[in-house]
């Protein structure tokens, strides 16, 4: 069987793509990092974090199914306090 010739395409495009095609088939982050030799998943998050919206779109989708799913314990009178990072109920002195 003769080798098929790859268009004239350098390592590092290649290399991209395989990331690419692997992260949006859901292979973590941390696992394609390790692949790729990074010294930090920080790196490969901001290299290829953009590569496909569809994973954040089912992420944020997936959070909102948990989050309905779940209710809240309080019956929704947790706030978030913004300007000390900190939730509080009305009452509690905070």
């Amino acid at each position: 069987m003769a080798a098929r010739a790859l268009p004239d395409t350098g390592l590092y495009a290649l290399r991209h793509l395989a990331a690419g095609a692997v992260l949006s088939q859901g292979v973590p982050l941390k696992v394609v990092s390790e692949i790729l030799g990074h010294s930090s998943i920080a790196i490969t998050g901001d290299v290829y974090g953009h590569v496909s919206p569809d994973v954040s779109r089912d992420a944020v989708a997936t959070l909102g199914s948990v989050l309905s799913d779940s209710g809240s314990a309080d019956g929704g009178q947790t706030t978030r306090n913004s300007s000390k990072g900190r939730s509080r109920t009305p009452g509690n002195g905070l």
